[in-house]
This record gives C-alpha cells, sequence and structure tokens, in this order.
C-alpha cells in the first residue's frame, strides 16, 4: 500500500505542476484565439497579442499537455519506478510552457523570443533524453508504439529550434512550406498514435491489425524528413508528399486498431458493472469523434497543400480547417477522451466515473464545425466566429469543472 501511495505521490509531483500550467497557456490562448477570430470577422479590432494564439495553444498548452501525460505513462509503460527523475520531468515541461508564453509575449525574431524558444526547446529535449533512456528498444507486444513515442518528442525539439531558426532569418515558420505539418502531424500526431495503441484495452471487441502497426512508424518518420525538407528548400510538392506519407500512417492506425468501432453488446460488453460501461461507453464515443477529426484533418492538409501550389481561392480556409480540425477536432477530443479516465487513476488511485458528461465535446465540436464552415464558406458572417469563441470557451469551462467534480 505504501509502495502504491508512493507512486501516486511522484506522478502528482510531476504531473499537477505541468498540466496547471499547460491549461493557464490554454485559457490564455483560447481567449486571444476568439479576440483573433471576431477581429478577422470585423466584430471587433485586431489586438497585435493575438498573434500569439497559436505559440500559446500549440507549443504552451498541447506540447505541454502531451509531455505532461508522457511524464506520467512512459514510466508505467515500462514499468519503471516513477519516483526517479522527478525533477527533470517536471523542469522540463514547465521549461516548455514558460518558453511558450514568454515568446508570445515578445517580437519575432528578437532576441528574447529566440532565447524563450531555445528554453522550450531544451525543456523539450530533456524530456525527450528520459523518454529514450526509460522506453529503449521496442519490445513487448504492443512494442510497435514504442518508436513513435520516441520520434514525438525527438521532432517536438526540432519544431521548437526550427522554429527560432527561421524566426531569426525573418521567415514566419507557420506559413513556411512543411513547418505546419511537422509540428502537428510529426510532433503531436505520433504520441497520439503511440497511445492510441498502447492503450487498446480501453476498448473491447476489437480486431486488431498488429502487424500492421511497425508500419506507421516509418511513415511517420518519412513524413517529417519529407516536412524538413521542405522546410529548408520551401518546396509545396515535398510539402504535399509528407502530407500525403502522414495521412497514410493514420489510415493504416485506424485500421490496425479498429478505431471506428464502438461496441454496445457482446460479452464482454455484458460483463461490465454501472462503471465500466460508463467509463467505456464515454470514452469509446469521444475516441471515435477524435478519429474522425483527424482523418478530416488529413484530407484538408492534402486540399490545403493542393490549393497552396495552385492559388486556389480556398487555400485559407484549407488551411485553418486542416490546423483546428487536427489541433481542436483530434487532440481536442482525444484529451477529453483519455483525461477523465487515465488521470484520476493516476494521480488519486481512484476511477470515478459520476460526473462523466458529453457537454464539453458538445460545445467543442460544434464550435470547431461552425468554424470550419465558415472559414470555407463565409456563410453566416460575424455572427458565427463569436458563437465559434463562446463555444470553445464554454468547452473549456465545463470540461474543467468536470475533471473536478468526478467521484
Amino acid at each position: 500500500m505504501a509502495d502504491v501511495s508512493e507512486k501516486i505521490r511522484s506522478n502528482r509531483k510531476v504531473a499537477i505542476p505541468g498540466i496547471a500550467a499547460a491549461t493557464i497557456a490554454a485559457v490564455i490562448g483560447a481567449v486571444f484565439g476568439a479576440l483573433w477570430l471576431m477581429a478577422l470577422s470585423g466584430t471587433i479590432s485586431s489586438l497585435t497579442l493575438t498573434t500569439s494564439h497559436p505559440m500559446l495553444m500549440l507549443y504552451g498548452f498541447v506540447y505541454g499537455f502531451v509531455l505532461s501525460v508522457a511524464s506520467l505513462l512512459v514510466p508505467r509503460f515500462r514499468n519503471a519506478d516513477p519516483s526517479r527523475h522527478t525533477k527533470l520531468r517536471l523542469l522540463s515541461v514547465i521549461a516548455v510552457v514558460a518558453g511558450a508564453i514568454a515568446r508570445s509575449l515578445s517580437g519575432q525574431g528578437t532576441p528574447i523570443s529566440t532565447a524563450a524558444l531555445i528554453v522550450s526547446a531544451a525543456g523539450a529535449a530533456s524530456m525527450a533524453f528520459y523518454v529514450f533512456k526509460t522506453i529503449g528498444l521496442p519490445r513487448g507486444p504492443l512494442g510497435a508504439s514504442d518508436p513513435l513515442l520516441q520520434h514525438s518528442v525527438a521532432v517536438m525539439v526540432l519544431v521548437l529550434v526550427l522554429h527560432a531558426f527561421l524566426e531569426r532569418s525573418g521567415a514566419a515558420p507557420f506559413t513556411t512550406p512543411g513547418f505546419l505539418n511537422l509540428s502537428l502531424f510529426g510532433a503531436v500526431g505520433s504520441m497520439v498514435l503511440a497511445v492510441g495503441i498502447k492503450t487498446v484495452h480501453f476498448r473491447v471487441d476489437l480486431r486488431l491489425r498488429r502487424g500492421v502497426w511497425w508500419w506507421i512508424s516509418p511513415l511517420q518518420v518519412i513524413g517529417s524528413a519529407l516536412s524538413v525538407a521542405a522546410v529548408l528548400s520551401g518546396d509545396r510538392v515535398v510539402e504535399l508528399l509528407g502530407t500525403v506519407f502522414f495521412a497514410a500512417a493514420l489510415l493504416l492506425w485506424v485500421h490496425s486498431v479498429d478505431a471506428l468501432r464502438v461496441v454496445r453488446s457482446g460479452v464482454q460488453y455484458s460483463r461490465m458493472n454501472e462503471r465500466d460501461r460508463k467509463r467505456y461507453e464515454y470514452f469509446a464515443v469521444h475516441f471515435v469523434i477524435a478519429v474522425l477529426w483527424g482523418l478530416s484533418s488529413s484530407v484538408f492538409s492534402v486540399l490545403y497543400s493542393l490549393s497552396s501550389m495552385t492559388s486556389g481561392a480556398l487555400w485559407y480556409g484549407f488551411r485553418d480547417a486542416a490546423i483546428h480540425s487536427f489541433t481542436v477536432g483530434f487532440v481536442g477530443n482525444m484529451i477529453l477522451a483519455y483525461a477523465p479516465i487515465m488521470l484520476p487513476g493516476l494521480l488519486t488511485g481512484k476511477t470515478p466515473y459520476i460526473g462523466l458528461s458529453f457537454w464539453p465535446a458538445a460545445y467543442l465540436n460544434l464550435g470547431n464545425a461552425l468554424r470550419t464552415a465558415w472559414f470555407l464558406t463565409g456563410i453566416g458572417g460575424p455572427a458565427v466566429p463569436v458563437l465559434a469563441s463562446a463555444l470553445y470557451l464554454s468547452s473549456i469551462a465545463h470540461a474543467l469543472h468536470m475533471m473536478h467534480s468526478l467521484r
């Protein structure tokens, strides 16, 4: 019992400050994003700070949250002592988030902004060191996910260094060919795919294709390599090739983990008690919604690459749709799926289910659907961005309330 309590204390020491810091970045970033979206629609005047929205949400929240959760899961995946390297894991996440916030408050390409990005990169590099050291060589029935975990953290370091380099060179990183693909599909996507394989037992009656899992990591590596080549060369064709490889990896993953399957009958389902059934249904529905957004993001990314090559009229709409289908739709719904199911057990030793709610996802997905439709069609006028922004912020508020009221 004492050993379990010590593990929980170590998990709390590592995860809670990192997740809290990432959540603060998310709230600030979401407010900035809402103001930027309303300024874009002409509802309010443009504010300089709102352009920090992408860095706060991607580096501060998504990278920060993903690395915080990885700091909990990696030792668990390897049955390693979670009380080891607690300061390294905690400070790594804090450095990533603090660097992102500092960068968001400074001008592009200044010494301060470069230093802030280097701090974030150093934090990510420290976590990468821990992940590579703890994971080691692939092993076990779920070993195909191990290279994906390692690839994810390595690409995060590369993205942050490239961001600093591009800014110092006078370029805009998020509009540089290949950079978005690398920072989203290469870094974050690899982690999500890895965790999806590691946690296949969260779902029941699956038709798993374990042999296919070993093809996913090479496709992610090739997609990342092509994205780096696109960043350095500015070649949109190379960017498109990288997009295709990332899309292929996602499709193989969806097929191999039977990602769209939700079971409401059968032997395993009938044996569940009330708690397990509610937890399963909550998780499975969010998981499927996330996968559908992930597939949509691949389609929009291909369309964006093609449209940017041909100077198509919808290129900006496809770009925004690709970004937010991935970050809000795919990653956001995965966070809503996993956080209330995994985190309470790791941080408190309990498995609550009363209080699980679909409302945060309902607000999130309706807001994202409205935003995507507005960017692609313009239908609805300036009222749509205001409504979408309100729904995003409501989703965050309801998600935080749900997480703190579970029992």
